[in-house]
């Protein structure tokens, strides 16, 4: 064989490697900005905020503004009387907080898994099934899964 032919495989086969890393990292990038982006809509709608040291207050609310003595400006009266009407939200849905965060998880799009099967040799596309592992099969109608109620991505 020609060494000019073998060094063009080598060549092709490495911009194929590089083209198919290069999209892979290009889909990562843009997984990592879709949780940043969620990461902080959630920040925006939380009560408490944390410091470096790993401190919290409620959000706009430092410590010192509650301290025993501490004189109830405007400020401090409505960020305690906003995170108290929170927490009544929470408690008139009768949900904790761990729940609520359970639910929101399960309304995220998650793609289904395909389920295969051999076939004479071969592996055939037998169906979808829930990426929780339900043991139920779903059609490409279904919106959630019909018995834990995660959202599905097709």
């Amino acid at each position: 064989m020609d060494t000019a032919f073998l060094i063009g495989i080598m060549l092709v086969c490495l911009i194929l490697l590089l083209y198919t890393d290069w999209r892979g990292l290009k889909k990562k990038r843009k997984i990592r900005r879709q949780e940043k982006e969620i990461r902080q809509q959630r920040e925006e709608r939380m009560l408490t905020e944390w410091d470096m040291c790993g401190n919290w207050c409620v959000k706009g609310l430092p410590w010192k503004d509650l301290h025993v003595g501490a004189v109830i400006t405007e400020n401090t009266y409505e960020k305690i009387y906003g995170a108290l009407l929170k927490l009544t939200d929470y408690e008139r849905y009768g949900l904790t907080p761990g729940e609520i965060e359970d639910l929101r998880d399960r309304d995220v799009a998650v793609p289904v898994k395909e389920r295969y099967i051999e076939k004479q040799g071969e592996r055939v596309l037998a169906g979808y099934v829930c990426p929780n592992g339900c043991k139920i099969e779903l059609k490409p109608s279904d919106r959630f899964c019909p018995m834990c109620g995660q959202r599905l991505s097709w």
